[in-house]
C-alpha cells in the first residue's frame, strides 16, 4: 500500500512540476513572435527615429519566444505557420508602438527571465 501511495504522490509531483502554458498565452506568444518578426520588413526610416535597435530587439525577442515555444512542446510547423501568418497580416504596416510594448510586456510576463533573455540576445544580431 505505501509503496502505490508513494508512486502516485511521485507521478502527481512530476506531472505538476512540468506544467505547460495555456492554449491562450501558446496563441497569444505566437502572435507575438509574428508581430515581432514583421518587424525586420518595415524599413529603418520608417522605425521611430530610424533607429536599428528596434529591428534588433524584436528580432531577440521572437528567438527567444520560438524556443521558449519549442521548448514547451509546441511543434515547429504550428510555430512557422502561425508565424508567416502574423507576418502575411503585418506586412506593409507601420511600426505600432502599442501593440510591440504589449507583446513585449506580455512575454516577459510569460518567459522566465524572459526581459534579460531578449536584452542577452539582442546583443548578438547585427553585430550588437
Amino acid at each position: 500500500m505505501k509503496k502505490i501511495i508513494f508512486t502516485f504522490l511521485l507521478f502527481l509531483l512530476t506531472a505538476t512540476s512540468h506544467a505547460k502554458i495555456s492554449n491562450k498565452e501558446i496563441s497569444e506568444s505566437l502572435k507575438c513572435a509574428g508581430i515581432f518578426t514583421s518587424t525586420q520588413f518595415i524599413k529603418q526610416g520608417e522605425l521611430p527615429n530610424g533607429d536599428l535597435a528596434y529591428k534588433e530587439n524584436s528580432l531577440a525577442a521572437a528567438k527567444v519566444t520560438r524556443e521558449f515555444l519549442t521548448n514547451e512542446g509546441v511543434s515547429e510547423d504550428k510555430i512557422n505557420s502561425s508565424i508567416n501568418s502574423t507576418v502575411d497580416e503585418m506586412f506593409g504596416k507601420p511600426y505600432q508602438k502599442t501593440l510591440m510594448d504589449n507583446c513585449y510586456a506580455f512575454i516577459f510576463k510569460l518567459i522566465p527571465n524572459g526581459k534579460e533573455k531578449v536584452e542577452e540576445t539582442s546583443k548578438t544580431i547585427y553585430g550588437g
